[in-house]
């Protein structure tokens, strides 16, 4: 059988992953030595030509280091791709990997919100709401804005909300870093051509943003299909272990609800879960359905949507 890099010409190695890791490595610290330097330079800003308070002028100094830093990680991560560490050696590049992704999520995470929070208190000011909210409060009419959204949710969860629960109860999702699967590829044995194609479509993944830019799409999964004891959810967590990514586990089970439709506001919101760890983490992340060949058999619901 053909190799990873054979099969897949053209696409990221390992080694040349490992190389990006080190040279963000080596970016990162310029940036932080970059935001140092220019520090004296902010703070006679606020203490000198703004005529802020020593105390506060160094507090406000430290947050604009601080926001510049995660500025610039933001900013170049638009534009330089992510480093794949799918099956390195090196656990101090996964750690610096993890702690990267989270800083970088954070960060855009504030910026975003900060964006929307500042278009929308511009527009209400020059629209003149605030006036018109001030007038509304004093004659009483928030009362009703907020009765209704409450009574409105209140049945919904008081009807629903117990079967809805239970069924996102079952669903697990970890980030790297905060669980160890401690299995490799290499530790499940007897299945090399499932651990090769494995390998491959891993691949694959990594490398999306290729085959988009040539007008393909990426790959969407991977279905593991066999026998009771063959290996698949140990091959699963090797590939949570070497990927370094968000890992969103569901038993197949957990889809099955009493009533019609609230199997599909599970769906949902497992959907909705996995794009924000995938957003979170660099884009990706994986979700594990144990059992999925149990939801064609669980009952009349899902028996009668099978032809979908």
């Amino acid at each position: 059988m053909a190799t990873q890099s054979e099969s897949l010409p053209g696409l990221t190695s390992s080694r040349e992953s490992e190389e990006l890791a080190r040279g963000w490595r080596r970016l990162t610290r310029a940036a932080t030595l970059v935001a140092a330097l220019t520090s004296p330079a902010v703070f006679l800003w606020f203490y000198d030509w703004l005529e802020i308070s020593l105390g506060w002028s160094l507090l406000w100094t430290f947050l604009a280091v601080v926001a510049f830093r995660g500025l610039v990680d933001v900013t170049f991560r638009r534009f330089i791709p992510w480093p794949s560490l799918f099956g390195t050696a090196e656990t101090h590049l996964q750690e610096e990997d993890v702690v990267a992704r989270r800083r970088t999520w954070f960060w855009r995470s504030m910026f975003r919100w900060a964006i929307r929070i500042g278009v929308v208190v511009t527009a209400l000011a020059y629209s003149g709401f605030w006036e018109y909210l001030v007038e509304f409060i004093a004659a009483g009419g928030w009362i009703y804005l907020l009765i209704f959204p409450l009574f409105f949710i209140g049945n919904f969860l008081i009807m629903f909300g117990p079967l809805v629960f239970m069924g996102i109860s079952q669903m697990r999702a970890y980030e790297p870093g905060e669980a160890d699967w401690g299995v490799m590829l290499e530790d499940v044995r007897g299945q090399e051509e499932a651990k090769e194609e494995t390998r491959r479509v891993v691949n694959l993944w990594q490398s999306g943003e290729a085959f988009e830019e040539a007008g393909g799409k990426r790959e969407r999964g991977l279905l593991l299909l066999g026998a009771p004891g063959t290996g698949k959810t140990m091959l699963s967590k090797g590939i949570a272990t070497n990927f370094n990514a968000p890992f969103l586990s569901m038993p197949g089970s957990g889809f099955a609800q009493t009533f019609i439709g609230m199997d599909v506001v599970i769906v949902r919101y497992l959907a909705r879960k996995a794009k924000r760890l995938a957003r979170k983490w660099g884009g990706q992340c994986i979700v594990f359905i144990d059992g999925s060949t149990r939801l064609a058999s669980a009952g009349p619901p899902f028996r009668a949507h099978r032809g979908r």
